[in-house]
């Protein structure tokens, strides 16, 4: 899962649920605290988990033949990423998508990155290191000039992370046999013109209803919320898609996942992320139908469903805070994690807007607890810990508590971001 992204402090009442249901990914969840509010994982359009989180979204993806899905969320979590073992990994994981779409100079490049970073790290005497350089000697690339040219680069490898969408829509045709020609296959780049002829010949040969035609459209308004265009076209192609897979496959495949949470993405670039939601909520009902409960891709559904609902229904909210923050725990236990501590977090939130500040204390503790077991020193968690907490004491009429967790919060903010600095401002209000 991933850390939360910091969003403006907002603690309030619940509001009346607004009319129909849903909401898609990427969005600015205004949850409580300062510093850093819930981590919202990413959508096919911009909601994001921590890295770590993505990384394990992208290996589901791949592991399920799912190869654009899974490159976005690779190209997702190398945004960002320092250089080292950790995002090697991820461009190792590219490259054999690469190798299954037999783009084997594409699988080249990742696997030198990768191998640059683990170089740099390990040294050359390195089982990791052994290993890629191994995956690339079994790499079927032509003799040519291209490929050699690539090989005598290896040592001085670029190491920056390959481009989003492009990548998804990048393929080649299959490679024959060095001996069989002279100079490898030509490399295709899918545009989306492309995409929208192939939708048309799709149509033609097997009517509107069929998977590929969803599959198509699937593609067609990812490209469009990646690129933040054409909003509406790419809500009514994913509405379409949704539509043609429920009538093939049943209301309950697991296959439908994916699509919905692109409608997601969809409603929130059309401005209404409320309505959205319901989409999170079936992703939420469609890993329990087929018994998923207990899984990093549930404890993240749930987590995204509680913080787009969080300031209309905190509620409803607080149900998938807990089922999410339960499933987190068989997953990892006591051990301190920051998506735990994140869930915790927004769980406390949620009861502080029900007026449960009582209840909310000792999960802000524990979470405070794991904040401060991960980073030892200063960290915008922590301010956002300290922050509520006080909120929290002060809700319950301890005031002697709440002064001292406001005053701890506001100078490790001032410490992180400076006097001046909005969340900082903030704190310093709610201390007047």
């Amino acid at each position: 899962m991933q850390p939360l992204g910091s969003a403006p402090i907002q603690i309030r009442k619940p509001l009346p649920p607004p009319p129909g249901k849903g909401a898609p990914k990427n969005l600015p969840v205004t949850v409580p605290p300062p510093g850093s509010p819930p981590d919202m994982p990413k959508a096919a359009a911009s909601v994001q988990p921590p890295h770590t989180s993505l990384k394990e979204r992208g290996d589901f993806h791949r592991g399920r033949k799912e190869f654009d899905l899974a490159l976005i969320a690779y190209n997702d979590a190398l945004r960002g990423m320092e250089e080292g073992p950790e995002k090697a990994a991820i461009l190792s994981a590219m490259a054999s998508i690469s190798v299954e779409q037999k783009d084997y100079f594409k699988a080249q490049e990742s696997y030198t990155k990768a191998l640059a970073m683990l170089v740099d790290v390990y040294g050359d005497d390195n089982p990791s290191v052994a290993d890629i350089k191994q995956k690339m000697a079994n790499l079927p690339l032509p003799k040519t000039d291209r490929a050699s040219q690539d090989n005598k680069a290896l040592p001085a490898a670029s190491s920056s992370a390959a481009s989003g969408l492009d990548n998804m829509l990048s393929i080649q045709n299959s490679l024959p046999a060095a001996s069989a020609i002279p100079a490898p296959a030509q490399q295709k780049t899918i545009t989306i013109q492309d995409l929208i002829a192939q939708l048309e010949r799709q149509k033609k040969e097997h009517g509107e209803c069929h998977l590929s035609v969803a599959e198509t459209q699937n593609k067609i308004a990812a490209f469009y919320i990646s690129k933040g265009e054409k909003a509406a076209e790419a809500l009514n192609l994913i509405t379409m898609s949704l539509a043609i897979r429920q009538k093939l496959q049943g209301k309950d495949s697991f296959d439908h996942i994916e699509t919905h949470k692109l409608c997601f993405a969809a409603f929130h670039a059309n401005k209404n992320t409320q309505q959205g939601a319901y989409h999170l909520e079936e992703v939420v009902r469609i890993l329990k139908k087929n018994k998923k409960e207990g899984t990093p891709e549930f404890v993240d559904a749930c987590y995204q469903v509680g913080a787009v609902i969080l300031t209309s229904s905190a509620k409803t909210a607080k149900t998938y805070f807990e089922d999410g923050l339960a499933s987190q725990k068989k997953i990892k236990g006591n051990t301190p994690d920051e998506t735990t501590a994140t869930l915790l977090k927004n769980l406390a939130v949620a009861r502080l807007n029900l007026a449960e500040s009582s209840k909310a204390i000792p999960l802000l503790e524990e979470a405070l607890a794991m904040n401060q077991a991960l980073y030892k020193a200063p960290h915008k968690s922590m301010i956002n810990s300290f922050y509520v907490l006080g909120v929290c004491y002060k809700q319950n009429g301890q005031n002697s508590k709440a002064k001292e967790n406001l005053n701890k919060a506001l100078q490790m903010s001032i410490s992180l971001n400076g006097d001046q600095y909005p969340e900082t401002l903030k704190i310093k209000k709610s201390l007047t």
